[in-house]
């Protein structure tokens, strides 16, 4: 989902990029009613529900989650001025973000459950009619590329990523990158065919939320829905993960001194932040 109301509540810190983050954090709530009216209409009890369960959410993630960030983040700065960078490296930090990820989701699972319990069937119907007005628009910007407008589009996504944290790049670098795109596979189809699964899935249940299995069920497509994903996407998934692994440390490398210290100084501005905000 690209707009799924956990990216809100997750903020890991590595994909802020330029944003404020004590400004993203304290502002968090009507950021997830902004995004989620997009979704649904809630009614006002819903609401009185969801603002409940989300101030819990947040002291959590506030007490447990972001020290566990801080001390990623600072492990991380400290392999990149040690000059540590490998690609083996790079996938550990990948799976200790996926980690955060899977440990924030079965955090809130339960509470999803009870708030699923209170919508109506005509707000379910309009949820997922949402989801696929979103799919069929993702379709549709995708039709009307070339293969080499997705190329460029691809290399564009990363280089605004890295920009944030490095400043200008390199031709070697913007080559890299060239390099990286016409490499990685694609994989919007399969990825397309998963969405819809977890979704018709999602749908069904909701509709029959009144069935005792319904509780465990939810459960378990909230908690692992890697399961419905085919072995095609999966296999792509990993093959892209191996291959950014290696632009970021070919990268790295190629950093020059003045990248380095933008970097770090950007690694320092949002270990700061995190320190602070946990303080608050």
């Amino acid at each position: 989902m690209k707009k799924r109301l956990y990216v809100f509540l997750l903020l890991i810190p590595l994909v802020l990029g330029g944003c404020s983050t004590q400004f993203v954090y304290n502002n968090i709530d009507w950021l997830i009613h902004w995004y989620l009216d997009e979704y649904i209409d809630l009614t006002q009890s819903q609401k009185k529900q969801f603002d409940g369960k989300m101030q819990l959410w947040l002291n959590w993630h506030r007490e447990s989650e972001l020290k566990r960030y801080r001390a990623q983040l600072t492990e991380l700065k400290q392999a990149l001025n040690e000059q540590l960078i490998t690609p083996e490296l790079w996938l550990h930090h990948a799976r200790q973000a996926r980690q955060h990820w899977f440990r924030f989701r079965k955090t809130l699972s339960p509470d999803l459950l009870e708030l699923a319990m209170a919508v109506d069937d005509e707000q379910v119907e309009a949820f997922f009619a949402a989801l696929e007005q979103e799919i069929q628009e993702w379709q549709q910007e995708r039709a009307e590329l070339s293969p080499e407008e997705l190329l460029k589009q691809r290399a564009k996504k990363i280089t605004d990523r890295i920009k944030p944290w490095t400043g200008k790049l390199t031709r070697e670098q913007k080559q890299l990158i060239a390099n990286y795109s016409q490499e990685h596979a694609s994989g919007f189809q399969a990825f397309i065919q998963y969405r819809r699964h977890w979704q018709k899935e999602a749908k069904e249940l909701l509709l029959n939320r009144q069935n005792r299995n319904f509780a465990p069920s939810f459960l378990q497509l909230l908690t692992d829905p890697e399961r419905l994903r085919s072995p095609e996407l999966k296999q792509i998934l990993a093959a892209n993960r191996h291959l950014m692994a290696q632009l970021m440390t070919e990268l790295h490398a190629s950093l020059t001194a003045k990248q380095k210290r933008r970097l770090n100084h950007k690694l320092n501005d949002l270990i700061e932040d995190l320190n602070e905000l946990q303080e608050e």
